[in-house]
């Protein structure tokens, strides 16, 4: 959310589904459709993303925006397990796509939708993080 005259940068968002809540910081910003197109301009700086949509679990992320630069973020809210006692069998844990100061997400980049100047051949992935004394098939991470 912008403060006086703080640099700027821009997010981006691509998740699914579009009419999905975007709370930054802990305050309402709008909908996904609202960070689509050319992205929604944040201070500078590092900032938490809350994505929540009825009948989904909720999303959340830490980002820095970098000033003047466009961060895209791609992901897909799921819905929640119906059958709480079956969660240890969930899906793994989801590898997660990085393009330093450029894209972070769940989902492989699509070249053609990144910014200019990002190129999806510096993408790295981060692996899932699991705890030996957890079963393979759980995240740490919520």
């Amino acid at each position: 959310m912008r403060e006086g005259n703080t640099p700027e940068g821009y997010l981006r968002l691509d998740v699914e589904p579009t009419s999905a809540q975007v709370y930054v910081d802990g305050l309402y910003a709008g909908t996904v459709a609202d960070f689509r197109s050319g992205g929604y301009p944040l201070d500078a700086g590092p900032h938490r993303i809350e994505i929540r949509a009825d009948g989904f679990n909720s999303q959340s992320v830490e980002l820095r925006i970098r000033a003047n630069d466009v961060l895209s973020y791609r992901g897909t809210l799921t819905a929640p397990d119906p059958r709480p006692e079956q969660r240890a069998a969930a899906a793994p844990p989801k590898t997660f796509y990085v393009i330093p100061r450029c894209y972070a997400g769940d989902t492989p980049p699509i070249p053609e939708q990144l910014p200019a100047a990002c190129k999806g051949a510096k993408a790295r992935t981060v692996p899932p993080v699991v705890s030996p004394s957890q079963p393979a098939g759980t995240n740490l991470r919520k």
